[in-house]
């Protein structure tokens, strides 16, 4: 797999600690957020909604006692009863008492199949955070490029709902890919806010429809990006990409490519525990 980062920094010994996994000793240094963080804190909510909205993805609402402040893109860490802790990342909007998750099943997985598979509405979870630094950059109004692999679009759609209620005006090009169309959700909120915000354009990409789509695109998510920005300026742009690891570094040395440079893509790989013990 082709590396997302660019000559220059794997000649200085840079490295993606979101892909490693350490083979001896080290030392880690936290890396420092060019805005203020919100602090990490810990509390208890209670299950409100668990909903299938596609073969493999659950809506999981809770409810707190007190808002929820985070930056949207952020995520949290979730322990259900017995359980192992899990992290995901938020969809809903900062600063509200229902937090909104949407969780992927992994066959086999304590929290994501079997845990979910029996937790129910009433159901208590204990939440941390908010941690990560994939966040939407308010106090930039350089143009755009979102996107989501999966349950990646749940930190993507905070980022839209927020930023675009804040009234954020730049083009933004937001990609959302899925195997095929019954893995398609949150469309009913994606396309609401396309068409009430002129300045969002979504594109949908599916990697293995099946059956000709009428309405959306076929391919990878990489290739949509290449070929749709390729005869574009892009280096000022500001990208954010959530999703598998393979298809963030996919992006990620797509972008790299075309000349954005590491400070201004932000991206979120979402590791499963198995990914960890590989």
């Amino acid at each position: 797999m082709d590396s997302a980062l660019s000559e220059e920094e794997r000649r200085v010994g840079l490295i993606l600690p979101c892909c490693a996994i350490p083979g001896s000793d080290c030392v880690i240094e936290p890396a420092v957020s060019d805005v203020p963080l919100p602090p990490v804190v810990s509390f208890d909510t209670e299950i409100v909604k668990i909903e299938r909205v596609s073969p493999e993805v659950r809506l999981l609402q809770l409810r707190s006692q007190q808002p929820f402040e985070f930056l949207p893109g952020q995520y949290a860490s979730l322990t259900f009863d017995g359980l192992p802790a899990r992290e995901f990342s938020m969809a809903s909007e900062p600063g509200n008492a229902v937090i909104d998750f949407y969780i992927k099943s992994v066959r086999g997985g304590a929290v994501t199949d079997q845990g979910l598979a029996r937790a129910k509405v009433g159901d208590r979870v204990t939440v941390s955070g908010p941690f990560g630094t994939a966040f939407l950059r308010t106090d930039d109004t350089s143009p755009i490029v979102a996107v989501g692999g999966g349950t990646g679009i749940a930190p993507i759609l905070s980022m839209l709902s927020s930023g675009l209620g804040k009234g954020i005006s730049q083009d933004i090009r937001l990609y959302f890919g899925v195997r095929n169309e019954a893995d398609l959700f949150s469309m009913e909120q994606l396309e609401s806010l396309a068409s009430a915000h002129k300045n969002l354009s979504l594109n949908v990409v599916l990697s293995s429809p099946g059956a000709p789509s009428a309405r959306w695109r076929r391919g990878c998510l990489d290739a949509a990006v290449k070929t749709d920005l390729a005869s574009m300026a892009i280096t000022g742009w500001r990208a954010y990409v959530a999703g598998s690891p393979a298809m963030v570094n996919a992006i990620n040395t797509t972008l790299a490519a075309m000349g954005v440079p590491s400070s201004r893509r932000h991206c979120d790989p979402f590791l499963t525990a198995a990914d960890l013990h590989r």
